[in-house]
């Protein structure tokens, strides 16, 4: 894939469509095809302006070439991918000679992004195995498509890896019932499958199918319950809103960051944030002033710079990197918000806590005895602050974006080590809901580089090579990372443990010595009693404040969870030595393999920091678990 081929921005994640369908469609059925998919283009392009939509279609005669083509002719910023289930000039042997001029119009369209070729090996091929070659490029598009199109009528499932077989993966959840693999028993893809009712060529006498034939679906089917019409709704088919109920509204109000956005209202949104921080760091660059350093938060930044202006060209695993990029810096950016906010919260707090403590003090002040209320002012300045930080949702993106960057990084990894397991399949994929638009996000930037891998073969010798520069980027750098960060959350909190206990030894002796019949027995002592009990009060409150302020930043969970990454990373080197270091003799002697060995365990690997960072990520964000089937 050259870099004109690339989307005008690459560090956008765009919203994938795909199409399943029949290859003989009447032509009048077809035309009404085309304005439903129209339809809903044009609803997704007025709800998000800012994202690429990509279409992902085998172009085979019929429904898939039929869909390529409306897609591409709505506007510029809507784009083709395409996928064969065998090489190409096989391929297009199965496809009837009428349909070869469109077929070749569209393989060689300005807006086709990129193709990939799934059995690129196999040629002279059986009626069986062309079957399973449609069935494999129909699940294909099935789990790498948020909306689904299906052009079909409402004949059962016939032909292996025909339209309805399609369609039922896809009502599945993606799952196949019949492969027994470790992604597939937990994986579930969340998107929006919408039925086209049309006619077969042998179908005309039948009457002709309207808007009421076709269906819609939220998949995967959970319980037998298709959601119709909130999928309609999710099309852009439908304005009718359900009314929220008074409870709920006013729900909205006091937990403003847990209202439902939808996969494509969460890309919307990263993409616009991630705009705005291009922008920004691009006007900083023109200008020339307080030019930001190249750091590991700016490094996605400059190379997307260096890329647009032609400076330097971006190669490699281009999505996945810049997503990864962008998605560091802004995690990095609202995790500053969301702790300026708890900051603000507890000095407000403290000032709270001193005005109280000391009212009994204070309240001959002539300031204190005109403002009797200062210390509810504080309560609702603090009040306000929260308040801002959950409706703008600071915690939430930040763990959002964290999570989703973390997971790219393994991606990125295992694309060099030239390991082909997609991380998605592994990552939040018993979590259905609220975060399916990071798994989207993740499995989109992985469609997305894999053509630049496509057909690719590497060498042992090549990948030994890669996967050995893996220690030092990947390994050595966690160890060195995480064995900095468990010192950093030991120092604070052993000074935090010294503050409680401080403040608990006050609390303590303020708290004895203020009793009367105590401080009646002692003579000449400096202080009024009720300062002593005012300063008693002070270390309880502030004593709780600190145990608070350390419970939610989770210092001790934190270096709990840090040694035990540690504990896999040193692990791992030690065995990557141990499998770098074996003589190619004996690895041959011993029929060891090393570059799978490496393979394995950088796999293994990656998938324990996958699950880390999954229950890592629902823990914080207070995920409710949500069964992908429903059972």
């Amino acid at each position: 894939m050259t870099s004109a081929a690339l989307l005008p921005e690459t560090f956008l994640s765009p919203i994938t469509f795909g199409i399943t369908g029949h290859r003989d469609i009447l032509p009048e059925d077809a035309i009404r095809a085309q304005a439903s998919i129209q339809l809903v283009i044009k609803s997704f392009r007025k709800r998000y302006p800012k994202t690429p939509l990509i279409i992902i279609s085998p172009l085979a005669e019929g429904a898939d070439c039929i869909a390529a083509e409306t897609f591409l002719a709505e506007d510029n910023n809507c784009f083709l991918h395409t996928v064969y289930p065998f090489p190409l000039e096989e391929y297009k042997n199965t496809i009837g000679i009428d349909w070869h001029e469109k077929f070749d119009s569209l393989t060689s369209h300005e807006r086709l992004i990129n193709q990939i070729t799934l059995n690129s090996e196999l040629t002279n091929l059986s009626e069986d195995q062309r079957n399973q070659g449609y069935k494999e490029v129909g699940e294909f598009v099935a789990i790498n498509s948020y909306v689904l199109f299906a052009l079909m009528n409402n004949e059962p499932a016939l032909k292996k890896g025909g339209t309805a077989e399609i369609v039922e993966f896809r009502k599945r959840g993606c799952i196949d019932l019949l492969e027994v693999s470790d992604s597939n028993i937990r994986c579930a893809e969340e998107g929006l499958l919408y039925e086209i009712r049309v006619r077969r060529s042998y179908e005309k006498e039948l009457s002709a199918p309207t808007e009421m034939d076709d269906a819609y679906f939220i998949t995967p089917i959970v319980n037998g319950k298709n959601r119709s019409e909130e999928a309609r709704i999710e099309l852009g088919l439908s304005n009718e809103r359900p009314k929220t109920k008074a409870i709920e509204k006013i729900k909205s109000y006091i937990q403003p960051g847990d209202q439902a956005t939808t996969v494509a209202d969460e890309i919307e949104l990263l993409n616009c944030r991630s705009l705005e921080l291009i922008n920004t760091f691009a006007e900083s660059m023109k200008s020339g002033n307080a030019t930001p350093e190249r750091t590991w938060a700016t490094e996605a930044l400059y190379k997307i710079y260096e890329h647009k202006n032609k400076v330097a060209i971006s190669i490699g695993d281009i999505y996945t990197q810049h997503l990864r990029g962008t998605c560091d810096k802004l995690a990095s950016d609202y995790q500053a918000k969301y702790k300026r906010c708890l900051n603000w919260v507890f000095i407000l707090s403290v000032l709270i806590g001193l005005l109280h403590g000391f009212e009994g003090v204070l309240e001959h002040l002539s300031w204190f005895e005109e403002n009797p209320f200062a210390k509810y002012v504080f309560a609702g300045m603090a009040l306000l602050v929260w308040y801002v930080a959950k409706k703008k949702g600071y915690k939430e993106i930040y763990e959002s974006y964290r999570a989703l960057s973390e997971a790219l990084r393994i991606q990125e990894y295992w694309h060099k080590a030239n390991i082909r397991k997609v991380p998605a399949d592994f990552f939040l994929s018993t979590q259905m809901g609220d975060n399916s638009w990071v798994r989207r996000a993740l499995r989109t930037a992985w469609f997305m580089d894999l053509g630049e891998k496509n057909g690719e073969i590497n060498s042992q010798e090549r990948i030994i090579e890669n996967i050995t520069t893996l220690d030092t980027s990947w390994v050595k750098d966690q160890i060195k990372y995480l064995s900095k960060k468990i010192d950093d959350f030991e120092n604070k909190l052993k000074k935090f443990d010294q503050l409680n206990l401080a403040l608990g030894v006050t609390a303590g002796g303020f708290f004895i010595l203020g009793r009367e019949f105590i401080f009646n027995g002692i003579e000449g002592f400096p202080l009024p009693l009720e300062l002593i009990n005012a300063i008693s009060g002070c270390a309880i409150i502030f004593l709780a404040l600190s145990k608070g302020y350390c419970k939610m930043n989770a210092f001790d969970v934190l270096i709990k969870r840090y040694e035990s990454s540690l504990h896999v990373y040193v692990q791992s080197e030690k065995i990557h030595n141990e499998i770098i270091n074996l003589d190619n003799e004996n690895a041959l002697k011993n029929k060891i393999d090393k570059t799978e060995r490496l393979q394995g365990l950088y796999l293994t690997l990656g998938q324990s920091v996958l699950d880390e960072v999954a229950d890592w990520y629902i823990v914080n964000s207070r995920e409710e678990f949500k069964n992908p089937v429903g059972e």
